[in-house]
C-alpha cells in the first residue's frame, strides 16, 4: 500500500494540514492493520526533518527524533505523520518512509507540477520578463526518477527510511538562466525582481500563481549578500546511501545530466507559448 496523498501549502500552519496529512495517515494505518497484514509505503518529505546544527555528517535515512519539529506547518504535519508510521513499525507493521525533496518535471515530458515552488517562481519570471541571479542551489530530482525508486521499494518490499534524491544539485543561475536565454528575459538584482512581481501581483489580484510566487519571495533586506530564498541543496545535507540501493534495484543510476532534464522543462514552456 502506497500513501502519497497530502495537502502541501508552505504558507498555512499545522492545523490547516492536520486533517489531511495526520488524520488521513491514521486512517490508512488502520486500514493496513485490518485483515491480512499489509506493508505501508509512506511518501513523506525532507521538510519533515528539523533543522540540524551545522555538521559535516549528512542527515541519515532513519526515524526522526521526537524532541524537535520543523518550522513550517506542512513540515510539522508530515513530521507528526512519520511519528505515527514509526509507532506502527514499532508494533510490528512493515513500513517504509520515502522522503522527497524538490520533485521536478519528468525527463521525458518536462511537464511540471503547477503548484510547486520552482514552477511558481518560473511562472513569475515569465510574467514579469525578468529573472534574478543568486548563489542558491536546489536538489533537482525528476519525478520519473522518484517513481522508479518508489516502485523498486514496493516491488522488492524494502522497509525502512529512504531519501529519494538524485545526486548533485542544480544552481538556480542555471535553472532560471535557462529560461532567461530561451525567453529573452532580463537579468536583474533580486530587489528589482521582487518589486516587479509585487507590482504585477497587485495589478492582477486574481492571478493565483503570481500570488503564490510572491508569498514565497521574502521582502528584500538591506543585506543583499544573503540568499534571497529558502531553497537549499538537500543533496549536501541528506544522506542517500539506502536510496542508492533502490537505484541499483531499479537500474536508475544513470540519468541524463541536469541540463538535459532542464532542457525538457524549458521546451515544455516554449511549446505552451506556441
Amino acid at each position: 500500500m502506497v500513501h502519497a496523498g497530502a495537502m502541501v501549502n508552505l504558507v498555512r500552519g499545522y492545523h490547516a494540514h492536520r486533517r489531511t496529512n495526520v488524520t488521513g495517515t491514521v486512517e490508512l494505518l488502520r486500514l493496513a492493520a485490518t485483515g491480512r497484514p499489509t506493508m505501508v509505503h509512506f511518501v513523506s518529505t525532507l521538510a519533515a526533518c528539523p533543522a540540524e546544527p551545522a555538521s559535516d555528517s549528512p542527515v541519515a535515512e532513519r526515524p526522526l527524533p521526537a524532541g524537535r519539529t520543523p518550522d513550517t506547518g506542512y513540515g510539522q504535519s508530515k513530521w507528526a505523520a512519520e511519528q505515527l508510521v514509526q509507532a506502527a513499525a514499532d508494533r510490528g507493521m512493515a513500513v517504509a518512509v520515502h522522503r522527497l525533496g524538490e520533485v521536478m518535471p519528468s525527463t521525458g515530458t518536462g511537464i511540471p507540477n503547477p503548484g510547486s515552488r520552482v514552477e511558481l517562481l518560473v511562472q513569475a519570471c515569465l510574467r514579469v520578463g525578468a529573472y534574478f541571479t543568486s548563489d542558491l542551489s536546489t536538489d533537482y530530482t525528476p519525478v520519473d526518477h522518484v517513481g522508479r525508486l518508489l516502485v523498486a521499494a514496493v516491488t522488492h518490499r524494502r522497509a525502512g527510511y529512504f531519501h529519494l534524491l538524485r545526486p548533485g544539485p542544480l544552481p538556480f543561475d542555471d535553472l532560471l538562466g535557462g529560461f532567461g536565454s530561451a525567453f529573452g528575459l532580463r537579468k536583474v538584482e533580486y530587489q528589482d525582481f521582487w518589486q516587479a512581481v509585487h507590482e504585477a501581483a497587485a495589478a492582477e489580484p486574481d492571478n493565483r500563481p503570481l500570488a503564490g510566487a510572491l508569498a514565497l519571495l521574502p521582502v528584500p533586506t538591506t543585506r543583499p549578500e544573503r540568499s534571497p530564498m529558502a531553497f537549499e541543496d538537500a543533496t549536501a545535507r541528506f544522506g542517500t546511501t539506502r536510496a542508492a540501493g533502490l537505484a541499483a534495484l531499479a537500474d536508475a543510476r544513470s540519468l541524463p545530466a541536469n541540463p538535459d532534464g532542464l532542457h525538457r522543462y524549458v521546451a515544455h514552456h516554449l511549446a505552451r507559448r506556441g
